[in-house]
């Protein structure tokens, strides 16, 4: 049976313990799934909402610092043509809510003029980039994302942005599900908890996607072909 890399056990082992990450060694987890022929980048809710601490959904500066990076990631794919996709909440009645906002004390319908929908400062989709509205936390949930990356004969996913235990993770597993390789530069995604943060990014690592340094992933996209 396949074991997971010298690499990735070291880096999980202060995290989780040995008797917890020998769990995940003995079933085989942790292994690298690598890259595909053909990659987009999927940035998920960088937005004020998401990032700016006046707003309830944001917390510390993990946001800021993750816009930081998904723009070293951003640019480095423009170089390459890469197909890049932006998603954010759609402006949801409270209907398409639905029992989210039962759950979510701060998921309110959004009063006119907030800025709240706006993307983070120095993240913006140009003309030639696709936006992805969603009513819930997958970007493939009822979406036509999945369809966009048939017809770009898309086999690769980097996946980043907010939050990396809630719409980023789900984000990822739908992808993984569709079979999708699926690449996460750690530093370009972000929690309102330290520790869910990792936990996820851990969790995701083990089972659904290639947990990866951001400078590893920017290294990799210069030295691709451009489309």
């Amino acid at each position: 049976m396949k074991q997971m890399s010298e690499e990735v056990y070291d880096k999980w082992l202060p995290l989780m313990g040995e008797e917890d990450l020998n769990g995940y060694l003995k079933a085989g987890m942790g292994l690298r799934v690598d890259w595909g022929e053909k990659p987009a980048l999927i940035l998920v809710d960088l937005t004020n909402n998401f990032v700016d601490t006046k707003h309830a959904m944001a917390n510390g500066d993990a946001g800021v610092q993750a816009v930081t990076e998904n723009q070293k990631l951003v640019e480095a794919c423009r170089r390459k043509n890469i197909p890049i996709f932006f998603v954010r909440p759609k402006k949801r009645t409270a209907l398409e809510m639905g029992v989210a906002r039962d759950k979510w004390g701060s998921l309110q319908v959004p009063k006119e003029g907030t800025d709240w929908y706006d993307w983070a400062d120095g993240l913006m989709p140009t003309a030639s980039d696709a936006i992805i509205e969603k009513t819930k936390s997958s970007a493939f949930f009822d979406t036509s994302l999945r369809s966009m990356l048939t017809y770009l004969n898309i086999d690769t996913l980097i996946i980043t942005g907010i939050s990396t235990s809630g719409c980023v993770r789900s984000t990822i597993v739908d992808a993984f599900f569709c079979n999708y390789r699926v690449i996460v530069p750690e530093e370009c995604c972000a929690d309102r908890s330290k520790k869910a943060h990792q936990f996820s990014l851990f969790d995701i690592d083990m089972k659904y996607g290639d947990v990866t340094p951001t400078d590893q992933v920017l290294s990799h996209i210069d030295n691709l072909p451009s489309y």
